[in-house]
C-alpha cells in the first residue's frame, strides 16, 4: 500500500499539515543536511594556511566566498545556524525551537552553496593531481 505523499513545508495549509511535513523524514533529512552543510561552512572558514593558499588559487573560490557573503547578508547562514545548534543539541532547545523550522523557504540558496563547494573541491582536486603528475 502507498502511502500519501508529504506536505510541502512551504505550501502547508493547516497546522496538521506542517506537522506532517516537519516531522517526515523528508524534512528531518533537510535538516540533517543544513546542519553538515554548517559544520562545511566552519571547516572551510577555519581552514590552515596550506589549504588557503591552495584555495585561493582557484576561479571558483571568488564565486564561493560571494555565495557565503550573501547568506550572512540575507540572514540565511544564521537561520543554518541555528538548525545546526537545533540538530546538535547545542544548548537547552524545545521540540518546536527556531531552528527546527529554519530550513523552510530556503532550499534554493542552500543548494546554490552546495553546487559552489563541489566546484571548488573539483576544481582543488584537478589542481593537485596537475602538480602530482601521472
Amino acid at each position: 500500500m502507498k502511502s500519501a505523499p508529504v506536505p510541502d513545508p512551504a505550501q502547508a495549509s493547516s497546522p496538521n499539515d506542517l506537522l506532517k511535513s516537519t516531522a517526515a523524514d523528508r524534512f528531518r533529512l533537510e535538516r540533517l543536511w543544513w546542519t553538515m552543510t554548517y559544520v562545511l561552512i566552519e571547516a572551510w572558514r577555519h581552514r590552515s594556511n596550506e589549504a588557503q593558499m591552495l584555495f585561493a588559487a582557484l576561479p571558483p573560490t571568488a564565486a564561493l566566498e560571494t555565495s557565503l557573503t550573501d547568506l550572512e547578508t540575507t540572514g540565511v547562514l544564521a537561520k543554518i545556524r541555528t538548525c545546526r545548534d537545533y540538530m546538535c543539541h547545542r544548548d537547552a532547545r524545545g521540540y518546536w525551537d527556531d531552528g527546527r523550522m529554519a530550513p523552510h523557504g530556503h532550499l534554493t540558496p542552500l543548494l546554490k552553496l552546495h553546487e559552489d563547494f563541489s566546484t571548488v573541491f573539483l576544481a582543488a582536486l584537478d589542481h593537485l593531481k596537475n602538480i602530482a603528475g601521472p
